[in-house]
């Protein structure tokens, strides 16, 4: 193999990295950032994701939407949409461009997450295994769930 590209793309130490199906790689770093970015231009990220207060540890794509899932070390499990526009946020709640939901039912730092098809597992340091459902929420779903939005 020879390598194509070598560069310096984050601010901290680079924390996990998943590749979709197509050109776009998700990285995330030890201080919560999850930058999207092109395979074939890496240096500059077409989009930041910021919720994360600590080390993202994993991100994964949801391979048939343009969903992917975070977690880290703040216990967070969170749902993104990568086409999501600024305009499409939630308007009542102060909430992250292109966040969908954020699960916070861990009590420890999440190790690790699985996507499959609609439902995510979820592993933390204190020995839980959740599985939850995604369904598609509406805006008005997650209005009404504002308290499902951690301020953080």
């Amino acid at each position: 193999l020879n390598m194509s590209t070598q560069e310096k793309i984050h601010e901290d130490s680079i924390s996990c990295l998943e590749w979709s199906h197509e050109h776009d790689i998700l990285t995330a770093d030890y201080i919560g950032n999850i930058h999207l970015r092109d395979a074939r231009k890496i240096s500059k990220p077409l989009q930041t994701f910021k919720h994360h207060k600590k080390k993202v540890t994993k991100v994964q794509w949801n391979h048939l939407t343009s969903e992917f899932v975070s977690s880290g070390e703040d216990g967070l499990v969170c749902v993104w949409d990568s086409k999501m526009k600024s305009d499409q946020r939630l308007s009542r709640v102060r909430a992250p461009s292109g966040l969908k939901f954020c699960h916070f039912g861990h009590q420890s730092e999440v190790l690790d997450i699985e996507c499959h098809i609609y439902a995510i597992a979820s592993l933390s340091r204190e020995g839980s295994l959740q599985i939850w459902s995604m369904n598609d929420y509406t805006q008005a779903d997650l209005e009404r769930r504002k308290v499902m939005i951690p301020n953080r």
